[in-house]
């Protein structure tokens, strides 16, 4: 049985333990009445709604990091006809 299967949704009251299934929530993994306990909860804790706005922004981040480092079809096309242009000889090489 996986650790959310065990979780009670009376258990998600506590912000502690909202806490530590912040993530499972976040991640879209946190279903049914658990869900519903966990939502309840970050509408009436002010304290856990920081927390959860704070850990999307982070998500948030990190998936514009990610993305960053990905170059456009396009452009990786550009570069290499560029690079393709630089690189093929002109004249014969300099000895």
């Amino acid at each position: 049985m996986s650790p959310i299967a065990e979780i009670r949704p009376d258990d998600i009251q506590d912000c502690r333990e909202f806490a530590q299934r912040l993530e499972v929530l976040l991640d879209g993994e946190l279903e049914g009445s658990l869900a519903d306990a966990a939502l309840k909860h970050l509408q009436r804790c002010p304290g856990c709604q920081r927390r959860a706005d704070h850990a999307w922004r982070y998500r948030e981040a990190m998936q514009r990091a990610r993305d960053a480092d990905r170059v456009a079809p396009e452009m990786l096309e550009r570069v290499r006809l560029l690079l393709r242009h630089a690189i093929t000889p002109q004249q014969p090489p300099a000895h």
